[in-house]
C-alpha cells in the first residue's frame, strides 16, 4: 500500500488512497451501526417472544389471567408460578428499558396491566422478597404512569 507523503507535492495515488481509507472507515461504521440495529431489533423480538409465551399459558389455562376465579384459588400453586414468571419477566423488561423512551411507551402501560391482574400475589407474604427492591419500589410508586 503506497504511503501517503507529507510534502508539498501529492500525487494522484496519495489522494485515492486517502479516498479509500476514508471510504473504508465510512464503511466499517455504518457496518457497525447497522449491525447494532440487528442485535437491537432482535433484543426486542425476544422480549415480545417471551411475553407471547406466557400469555399462551393464560389463553390455555384462562384462569391463570383470573386470579380471583374459583379456579385459580383452587389451582393456587399453579398460579402462584404464572404469577411468578409474569413478574420475573416484568422485572426484566423493568432492568432493560430505562432510558428508552420508546420502550418505555411500548412495555409500561403491559406492566400496568400486569401489576393490577397480579398485584395481589406479589403483595402476599413473601412474594415481594423475590424480586428486587428496586423493582417493587417502581411498581408500588406507579412510576410506570406517566407513559401510560
Amino acid at each position: 500500500m503506497p504511503v501517503i507523503s507529507f510534502s508539498n507535492h501529492l500525487t494522484t495515488g496519495d489522494v485515492l488512497t486517502a479516498i479509500a481509507f476514508l471510504a473504508t472507515l465510512v464503511a466499517g461504521v455504518v457496518s457497525l451501526r447497522r449491525f447494532a440495529q440487528t442485535l437491537k431489533n432482535a433484543h426486542y423480538a425476544e422480549l415480545d417472544k417471551l411475553y407471547f409465551d406466557i400469555i399462551k399459558l393464560g389463553i390455555d389455562r384462562p384462569w391463570l389471567v383470573e386470579p380471583q376465579s374459583a379456579e385459580a384459588r383452587g389451582n393456587s400453586s399453579a398460579y402462584g408460578v404464572y404469577a411468578f414468571l409474569m413478574f420475573n419477566f416484568l422485572e426484566t423488561i423493568y432492568d432493560r428499558v430505562p432510558g428508552n423512551d420508546y420502550l418505555c411507551r411500548t412495555w409500561y402501560p403491559i406492566i400496568r396491566y400486569e401489576y393490577a391482574l397480579h398485584g395481589d400475589w406479589l403483595r402476599e407474604g413473601i412474594n415481594k422478597g423475590r424480586f428486587k427492591k428496586e423493582f417493587i419500589t417502581f411498581l408500588e410508586a406507579e412510576k410506570w404512569k406517566r407513559y401510560c
